[in-house]
């Protein structure tokens, strides 16, 4: 017969739970403790509530090298925002840039979507939008490797400067802000610790870049800020009245095409042709029938200055030039001649 009978020597019921203890249970019990200790003296130091499950969860996946001393907050007085996010935290910055940080866990792609998209319309209803950086309302950013991340707004308000990026594969938005007129050096923030991670721009990007440049683009130099589909720029010098010139190699040719099109559809172009119009976008290629494309030009005078943004589909090199005369005819002769002349188009044009 086969049975069970308590002993009765002291100290045999410790032990049994010792044992359960050192068990698989033990240890989940032991994690579980640490984790509300842990919670609990975030709390007694921070004088605040002990974070929630949600919050904990958004705690551990925020990027660390970002902020720190993060606390809950209330995302705001609309509820279509309260309604969306399952944890919210505000945090210090790490990094000279922004004034604050918070992030916004979601429970499903659809809320975030939602999110991200009154984000979007508020910055189109105040007409708001980073230009003095190479971008305005939205583009999907890419890390170091040419990964995409998610998507990245940008706002100058009159009471401040904000942008406002996503992590898609995380569930996770967030938003760093600052003092009005200071977005080029929270762009810069941004590129350094979120874009690349806090490091910068691999070196084979920048050399591959360096390669296919046409020569008359000359003692270039690595550029901090670039379009946040964009894996490496340089800001180069040209001569012949050439007031600015730049290149910047894009992660695949989609996300090319696409930061193209959005910089011609933002200037209301028709597709007249370059030779023809200082203010069209079109796409060029080799005679006679100039298909499949090479890349695309847009044409357009911005503040009495010429420019001239082209790409060229194959190295996947977005460029620039301007002039400041105002000399139209001059700056397409140049393109024409000698800027355009990206190494590996698939071969040379007359």
């Amino acid at each position: 017969m086969v049975g069970t009978q308590k002993s009765g020597k002291p100290g045999d019921e410790r032990r049994s739970w010792r044992r359960r203890l050192a068990g698989p249970w033990g240890v989940v019990i032991g994690v579980a403790t640490l984790i509300g200790t842990a919670v609990t003296i975030y709390a007694v130091l921070n004088g605040s509530d002990p974070l929630s499950r949600e919050e904990v969860r958004l705690e551990e996946l925020r990027p660390p090298a970002l902020a720190t001393n993060c606390r809950p907050y209330d995302p705001g007085d609309d509820p279509r925002y309260r309604e969306l996010t399952t944890a919210d935290l505000k945090c210090e910055p790490l990094g000279k840039g922004p004034e604050t940080v918070k992030f916004h866990l979601f429970t499903n792609q659809s809320d975030l979507d939602e999110f991200m998209r009154l984000q979007r319309s508020e910055l189109e209803r105040s007409h708001a939008g980073c230009t003095s950086t190479g971008f305005a309302y939205a583009s999907p950013w890419v890390d170091r490797d040419g990964g995409i991340r998610g998507e990245l707004l940008c706002a100058d308000y009159s009471d401040d400067s904000r942008l406002v990026w996503s992590y898609a594969d995380r569930l996770v938005t967030a938003s760093a802000a600052s003092s009005p007129g200071a977005v080029t050096r929270l762009h810069s923030w941004w590129q350094r610790r979120v874009k690349f991670g806090g490091g910068a721009p691999r070196v084979t990007a920048r050399r591959h870049l360096e390669t296919v440049l046409p020569p008359s683009f000359r003692r270039c130099r690595q550029m901090s800020l670039l379009a946040p589909a964009a894996l490496a720029g340089v800001a180069c010098e040209s001569g012949d009245g050439i007031a600015v010139a730049g290149a910047e190699l894009f992660a695949s040719r989609k996300l090319l095409s696409d930061y193209l099109n959005f910089q011609a559809d933002r200037s209301g172009i028709d597709n007249e042709g370059c030779g023809h119009s200082p203010l069209s976008y079109t796409s060029y290629g080799l005679p006679p029938t100039y298909k499949p494309a090479l890349g695309h030009l847009l044409c357009r005078p911005e503040n009495g200055v010429e420019w001239f943004e082209w790409t060229a589909l194959n190295p996947r090199v977005y460029a620039y030039a301007s002039r400041n005369d105002s000399n139209f005819q001059k700056l397409f002769e140049q393109w024409s001649e000698s800027l355009s002349l990206i190494k590996g188009l698939g071969g040379s044009r007359s």
